[in-house]
């Protein structure tokens, strides 16, 4: 046992798989997908001193990150932090990707989606631009 490990409270490491399973179930504004990657293991041995004799159910554990997030505002990232990064995401997914060649490479970057319908239309999706041989 590290001597990292030995000052954790005493289930912290299964509080903390439950964060990260709720990080992957809940949406992008969910009070466990705002919680820092870097503060997790903090907010779970947090929440495992408090909860010293028991687990907490998923209400109280969604209770005891919101407190956390309030006592600790660094701990977590603004609304307006996640709206600026998903609209920035959503900004890269829309511009258009001129190509040369259907190849490969460019059919692997494809959703499964796209390759159907790549297969029965003969189309690329909207979001590629296939440039003739007197483009630049």
């Amino acid at each position: 046992m590290s001597s990292t490990n030995a000052v954790r409270p005493r289930g912290t490491s299964a509080i903390e798989a439950r964060i990260v399973s709720e990080r992957a179930k809940g949406g992008a504004y969910s009070c466990f997908a705002r919680l820092k990657a870097a503060n997790l293991s903090a907010c779970a041995a947090h929440i495992a001193g408090i909860f010293s004799c028991r687990e907490p159910d998923a209400d109280e554990l969604m209770r005891a990150v919101q407190l956390y997030q309030k006592r600790y505002p660094g701990a977590s990232d603004t609304v307006a932090e996640i709206t600026a990064s998903i609209r920035t995401a959503r900004h890269i997914e829309q511009r258009v990707i001129p190509v040369r060649d259907i190849n490969k490479q460019l059919v692997n970057r494809l959703t499964a989606l796209e390759r159907l319908n790549l297969a029965n239309t003969g189309r690329l999706p909207d979001r590629f631009l296939l440039l003739g041989p007197d483009d630049v």
